[in-house]
């Protein structure tokens, strides 16, 4: 972003208690909406919810008029089965410190928790006050935008919101204004915000984008608006924020407050960590290639593979082989003075996030496959048509949200960063190639074989997160949009 520029007409005017944001605006009708619009609503904060896909609006509208207009989040008992100290290797040891400094007693989930030899099920409802199409009715009343959707969803959201966003003349305005985020963002979420909302739009809001959901969660459609189940939430949660330009001269101070906002909203679990910036090393497309790179086009499958727990070691080592390229475009990086503490390997980083979640966590391998969050996660696969003779059988889905999802918005931000900064990434051309060819992007391919070299299509980019399509195409224009270097540490959950 470069040093923070100062809007006369807003100078020093934010002076925020975001204690006071209290009016929460959830953009999505999923599940990951349904799980942080029951959670925050439960934790005392007014929600809304704009959903403008399909009849989403009009059902959970429908739902909340049969059940007292509350949504419920139910917290499975899987979520707590596994929640084991490394230290005492016990669930609940009160003795154990690092059991004490773990789950947080106040928290009223960990209450739960604590209570409990054998924790059950536990509900968390909360009122909605409504849920609309219609962006004009619930915008301009939110303090919190946070778009909790597919990010290939996050464009038309940001358009439809864009109209209806608090006009920011006056102090009171501007102390007043809006903070949006998403859950997840994704890379590069804050140059999309900027493409839509306007260039200028940080100089009176914040920015967030959560690398992930902070749960594993499911809505099954005879529940849709009723109720959301939680199998799994991560033991650490990280957050990418860009503070609002015409904070106070310590923009140290608004991540804090944000950071505390943050978690006060989502509970005292996961820890989350808020930096200015966050790359993600996309591991689903790797999975989904290890999984059916040698697939021949005719062998069908008895039953459906599973996603996580049937990584083996070649898929392993090539998650690792791009992570290392990511941990390569870091150091290049932070040569040219960028700070990017929360970018990490991701064996570290899934130990990190699934703490007391792994059953083994000697290798990369072992850590994704015996994680038991991700117990019992099938591939997306075509169904046959059944036979009297073989039954049921299935082949790979190859348009899933792992490859048409997690390239264009996710590896490929990395990928083109890599680019700028002249970092030559072998093993995520190679996943993003073999993508390319096994889905639509074949028509409009983002790498291509050019003199011996893998490059990148520049026409190809629109549409995608990379930085190139919203014309940072040099790295010093990229230190320009990310060369703010405060950073914060929060508590989330």
């Amino acid at each position: 972003m470069g040093e923070a520029r100062q809007d006369p007409m807003v100078e020093k005017m934010r002076e925020l208690d975001l204690k006071e944001k209290k009016k929460i605006l959830v953009c999505g009708g999923g599940s990951g909406a349904h799980a942080l619009a029951a959670i925050s609503a439960h934790d005392g904060f007014e929600v809304k919810v704009l959903t403008i896909l399909g009849d989403e609006a009009e059902l959970w509208t429908k739902a909340l008029q049969e059940n007292k207009g509350k949504t419920k989040a139910v917290f499975l008992e899987s979520c707590f089965a596994h929640t084991t100290c490394e230290k005492c290797k016990q669930k609940f040891n009160k003795t154990c410190m690092v059991c004490k400094e773990r789950f947080d007693s106040r928290s009223k989930l960990f209450k739960h928790l604590w209570k409990e030899e054998h924790a059950k099920d536990l509900e968390m409802e909360g009122e909605i006050l409504t849920v609309t199409k219609e962006a004009g009715d619930v915008v301009p009343w939110a303090d919190v935008i946070i778009l909790c959707a597919p990010a290939f969803a996050h464009r038309e959201l940001l358009t439809a919101i864009a109209p209806h966003l608090k006009k920011m003349t006056t102090k009171e305005d501007v102390k007043n204004g809006h903070i949006i985020g998403a859950f997840p963002g994704c890379g590069g979420f804050e140059l999309e915000v900027k493409d839509v909302l306007g260039a200028d739009v940080t100089k009176k809001c914040s920015i967030f984008s959560g690398v992930t959901l902070p749960w594993l969660c499911r809505v099954h459609d005879d529940y849709y608006g009723r109720s959301v189940n939680i199998r799994g939430f991560k033991s650490y949660f990280q957050v990418a924020v860009e503070p609002c330009e015409t904070a106070l001269t310590d923009i140290s101070k608004e991540i804090d407050a944000l950071r505390d906002l943050l978690q006060t909203m989502i509970g005292s679990f996961p820890i989350v960590d808020v930096s200015l910036q966050s790359m993600t090393s996309m591991w689903n497309p790797v999975i989904v290639y290890g999984a059916f790179k040698d697939w021949d086009g005719k062998m069908a499958f008895e039953e459906r593979p599973l996603f996580y727990e049937g990584v083996n070691s070649w898929t392993a080592e090539k998650i690792s082989k791009c992570s290392d390229e990511l941990m390569k475009i870091k150091k290049a990086l932070e040569k040219r003075g960028m700070k990017i503490d929360g970018v990490c390997h991701v064996k570290d980083w899934v130990k990190k996030a699934y703490a007391g979640q792994i059953k083994d966590t000697s290798t990369l391998q072992s850590c994704i496959a015996t994680n038991r969050s991700y117990e019992g996660i099938e591939h997306e696969m075509e169904v046959l048509k059944p036979s009297i003779k073989e039954g049921t059988r299935y082949v790979p889905d190859f348009q899933v949200r792992a490859l048409t999802q997690d390239i264009p918005y996710g590896m490929l931000f990395n990928r083109a960063v890599a680019e700028l900064v002249g970092v030559e990434t072998p093993n995520t051309d190679e996943v993003i190639m073999w993508a390319q060819a096994k889905t639509e992007m074949k028509k409009n391919a983002y790498l291509v074989e050019k003199n011996g070299k893998t490059v990148l299509q520049m026409h190809a980019l629109k549409g995608t997160r990379a930085p190139q399509a919203y014309g940072v195409t040099t790295v010093e224009k990229l230190m320009e949009v990310y060369g703010r270097t405060a950073t914060g540490g929060v508590t989330c959950g």
